[in-house]
């Protein structure tokens, strides 16, 4: 793949002409301009992309009046909102042109404004960012609008339990500081937004000045050229920053606790914070700290092991010790299976402080997390944004870089001696909140106490997943050798050709391991079976190791392996440093060719399983549940009609005599297609596949999908909820590799690209209307779209969705926003697109495909998927060709083709389910009202959208109890 081959080359040649000086392995350029606006230039191996980064070191902390927490946040969506001479329109479509991935994000201390585009393009990226931070313009009604997507913003986090948890602990911890706050703010805060516009114009002149700023240029740039182009479009900008006088917070004197209900269903959450220090490479006690976290809460810890794996009273538990200005919590988190168990918990957490206050904490624990944190920190930095993301806080706390390499090198020099001091200074009552969150009525833990209890189920596979695992052989350094070595049996090693993406000098080795099988090969009553598979494979014991075992083993590697059953295909994915390969190979190829299959680990992964299913699921995201009840609607009757994770009922039936036979039926030599990337050799390839012909022998099984949709089918989940979730979708047959799939993407992005301002759903919805904050389309299926800017590979299928996400509105709205939905979808098949719009669009794809796979895993992945779809040569490339060569005319014809209208299926998770039921039959109209003005060619469009037919009939809608889903 010619897209591939340069990332880590450099990176490893830069590794060791630095590693004298520190850990961070780039040349790093720095410029402060005289009026104090600071640049920060990294050359990384990029593929020609830059990280064009502006970091404002302004978050929530800044909120000092009372009444307006929030305002960080906020002003994060008014900088889209542009200026003068570029104009939020203006601004995003020229940015669209740069075929730009572009975002923003606040958080306490910072507010973060990111695009990643192409070297040739950083002049214009620079021209527009300096325009927009020296001259934003907006008028009160734009700023009104923007307070309603806003506060949907608000009332989608509101849904979650983790949200309410920490309002409740920043509010109870902290007295007089800023952090008393969320970013978000105050409820009441956001409410009273719209009263704001004064306030905001004074917040973006207080804050938004270059001293207060800092800019990354990181990947393909040149240094002197870029501060040239700095100081061209920056140097006029005044200075005037004026810090907030934030109180300090006083000491805590005793121990504060509190106890809140979430009003859906949860699994119990014990959080404990102490008041900690603000981030300092110099303060040996915070550096301890960070070091303590890990020892004793990570995954590799007694306490983990005892709460996780061994009791199983613990769904999850961590520390975090955050980089922070001031003096923030570190927090401790516990989701319990049963609030029985709360007591018993808190008594281990505690016990397990006191043991480092007295304890010295075992040396070679100590040096192997000091290994573990080094690798790991080099293993992100393997794509300009990603080197972004990884200093934009160190660069808010200290003003630039040099605390990387300053903590690595005070980390080094910590003691067991300092464990046992930080330990001592920050976890003692007088600093410690307290919160105990429960689920309403205590509901949701029958089933923990049955031992099939809750928690939070990850939402997708990492590449860089480090907790997993185990192997057959003693392999070299670089070259393992063959597990056939060390087994009786014949072996024929896999005949499969493998998929394979090599990059010279690339310190890292990417590792694909794919079975054609997945959730469509779950047997009858067995849903989910492939699911629990793939994870007891991944997160269990094998015949040489236990999981704590293999926790131990992996964890100074920063090496970790990961598998994903999606519906076709199971992936098992693995990283490690080439450093490291000869203890990770053994650790990964085991996994796969001798697993326990211990009832112990059955038991925990069923009870992560099922509290994801009837909690997680259900009560703690609208989005994901409307979309879960749309794919299994719409694929009902086929081998697609269920979750991957299955059912309530199913999940509970499966034993691991079931685990045993789906492995030996699908995990087959026959079945396997080994994919390797990045700086591996022949003789590991020769090893691999020689050891995975260990398997059996076992053809792939082929299932039918055959989908028949008639007219406008409705699904309304009855739930009480702030604001209403929609999506609506309809079997799509076009795949990847087509040309018909490279002219819908161009209609598709125009239409409603995910996550991109300038799709036409989101700015009819969410920007002209403020309704919610953000709508979106889908060519194929996207999993956990809100956590993802790219869609995720390895999720492959023959039988795709056309799919539209309305993200949370109004209940009021609920109508008119479906009505305007289907009326701009509409428009585009009746009379397809415009020369300008295809044009523009088509432009905007051509620079963008190269984000959707900036590093050697998302490569490797991408290359995958090019077997599964039978594509010659890479999709990738495809694309890009394709983005040259297709016409407009084209383009439509493949519109009119593909995308339909009438037959739908439509879900809304909503409360009043009948009252929508019987407005949606009668074609009720559904006029809206604004709290402030909006233009008359607004009002005009406003009033065709709320009798727009609908043509639902009531025999199509039906209503779920939100109690009935995903049980049978």
């Amino acid at each position: 793949m010619k897209l591939a081959l340069a990332m880590t080359a450099l990176l490893c040649s830069v590794v060791s002409a630095r590693a004298a000086d520190g850990v961070f392995p780039f040349p790093c350029h720095q410029k402060t301009l005289p009026n104090g606006l600071k640049v920060v230039m990294i050359p990384t191996p990029s593929r020609g992309l830059v990280a064009y980064f502006t970091v404002v070191r302004t978050g929530s902390r800044d909120e000092v009046e009372p009444g307006r927490s929030g305002y960080a946040h906020f002003f994060e969506h008014m900088m889209f909102r542009g200026t003068k001479t570029y104009p939020g329109p203006v601004y995003n479509r020229i940015v669209t042109s740069l075929g730009a991935q572009a975002n923003a994000f606040t958080s306490d201390d910072l507010t973060v404004y990111h695009l990643t585009l192409g070297k040739e393009d950083l002049e214009r990226a620079i021209e527009i960012e300096s325009d927009r931070f020296q001259h934003l313009d907006y008028g009160k009604p734009a700023f009104q609008t923007e307070a309603g997507a806003v506060y949907g913003e608000y009332r989608i986090g509101s849904t979650n339990p983790f949200f309410a948890l920490h309002e409740k602990m920043q509010d109870l911890a902290f007295d007089a500081h800023t952090y008393k706050h969320t970013t978000m703010g105050f409820q009441a805060d956001i409410k009273a937004m719209p009263e704001g516009y004064d306030y905001s114009r004074s917040f973006y002149h207080r804050f938004y000045r270059p001293e207060n700023v800092v800019i990354l240029a990181i990947g393909d740039v040149d240094p002197p050229a870029t501060v040239r182009l700095i100081e061209k479009y920056y140097g006029a900008w005044q200075p005037g920053y004026q810090p907030p006088k934030i109180t300090p917070e006083p000491p805590q004197t005793a121990p504060k606790s509190a106890e809140i209900t979430f009003p859906g269903r949860t699994l119990p959450i014990l959080a404990i914070g102490y008041k900690g220090d603000a981030f300092d490479p110099a303060n040996r006690d915070y550096v301890a700290a960070r070091l303590l976290a890990e020892l004793a809460f990570g995954p590799q810890s007694e306490l983990y092991k005892r709460l996780v794996l061994r009791e199983q009273r613990v769904e999850a538990v961590q520390c975090d010790v955050p980089v922070n200005r001031d003096q923030p919590l570190f927090d401790i988190v516990a989701i319990v299976k049963n609030a029985e168990d709360i007591p018993a918990v808190r008594d281990q957490i505690d016990r397990t402080l006191q043991e480092f206050q007295t304890k010295p904490v075992d040396s070679q624990k100590l040096d192997d997390l000091k290994r573990r944190e080094r690798y790991e920190f080099l293993m992100e930095l393997d794509a300009p944004e990603k080197v972004a993301m990884q200093l934009a806080r160190i660069v808010t706390a200290t003003g630039g870089v040099e605390a990387v390499d300053q903590l690595f090198a005070a980390s080094a020099t910590i003691t067991p001696r300092d464990i046992q001091r930080a330990a001592a200074k920050y976890f003692v009552p007088e600093r410690r909140t307290e919160i105990v969150l429960k689920g309403k009525d205590d509901a949701g833990n029958q089933a923990a106490k049955k031992g099939e209890g809750e928690a939070a189920k990850a939402d997708t596979p990492s590449d860089s997943d480090a907790t997993k695992p185990l192997a057959a052989s003693k392999p070299p350094p670089q070259s393992p050798t063959s597990a056939a070595d060390a087994t009786e049996k014949s072996q024929t090693p896999v005949a499969t050709s493998p998929v394979l993406l090599p990059v010279a000098g690339d310190p890292t080795i990417s590792f694909r391991l794919w079975f054609k099988a997945g959730s469509q090969n779950d047997p009858p009553g067995k849903e989910g079976l492939a699911d629990i598979t793939a994870a007891m494979i991944s997160e269990g014991a094998t015949r040489s190791n236990t999981y704590e075992q293999i926790l131990d083993k992996l964890f100074p590697l920063a090496a970790g392996y990961s598998a994903n059953a999606g519906m076709e295909m199971t992936v098992v994915s693995g990283r490690v440093h080439k450093d490291n390969l000869e203890r990770f190979y053994p650790l990964l190829i085991e996994a796969i060719l001798q697993p326990a299959f211990n009832q112990e680990d059955l038991d925990r992964v069923k009870s992560r399983t099922l509290s994801y299913l009837e909690n997680t699921l259900r009560y703690a995201n609208n989005e994901e549940l409307g979309k879960a009840v749309l794919y299994n609607t719409l694929f009902a009757g086929t081998p697609y009609g269920h979750l991957g994770e299955g059912t309530i009922e199913t999940v509970r039936g499966i034993t691991i005599d079931d685990v045993k036979a789906f492995y030996r039926t699908h995990y087959t030599r026959d079945n396997v297609t080994v994919a390797l990337g990045g700086g591996y050799d022949a003789a590991l390839l020769k090893t691999l596949q020689a050891d995975l012909g260990a398997l059996p022998a076992g053809a792939p099984s082929a299932t039918d999908i055959r989908v028949a949709l008639q007219g406008r089918q409705v699904t309304i989940v009855e739930k009480e909820c702030p604001a209403t979730a929609i999506s609506l979708g309809f079997p799509l047959d076009v795949v990847r590799g087509t040309k018909d799939w490279y002219a819908l993407a161009i209609a598709n992005s125009w239409l409603g690209q995910h996550r991109n301002q300038n799709g036409h759903l989101y700015q009819t919805i969410r920007e002209l209307r403020g309704l919610n904050y953000g709508d979106y389309t889908y060519l194929e299926h996207f999993p956990v779209a809100a956590k993802q800017f790219v869609p995720p590979t390895n999720v492959a299928r023959r039988q795709q969705i056309f799919e539209m996400w309305i993200r949370p509105v109004p209940n009021t709205a609920r109508q008119f926003a479906l009505r305007a939905a289907l009326r701009e979808f509409q428009r585009l098949i009746d009379h397809g697109l415009t020369q300008e719009q295809f044009d523009e669009t088509r432009a905007f794809l051509r620079k963008f495909v190269p984000h959707l796979a900036p590093t050697t895993m998302a490569q490797l992945g991408y290359a995958v998927d090019d077997r599964f779809y039978g594509i010659n040569g890479s999709h990738l490339e495809k694309y890009r060709q394709a983005m040259q060569d297709l016409t407009l005319d084209e383009v439509n014809a493949a519109i009119r083709r593909h995308l339909q209208y009438n037959d739908l299926q439509i879900v809304f998770v909503t409360k009043d389910a009948q009252s929508l039921k019987d407005a949606l039959v009668a074609e009720t109209p559904s006029p809206i009202t604004y709290a402030t003005p909006k233009p008359d060619s607004v009002i005009a469009e406003d009033r065709e959208i709320s009798v727009f037919p609908l043509k639902i009939k009531a025999e199509n809608v039906r209503i779920v109890p939100l109690t009935e889903l995903f049980v049978k």
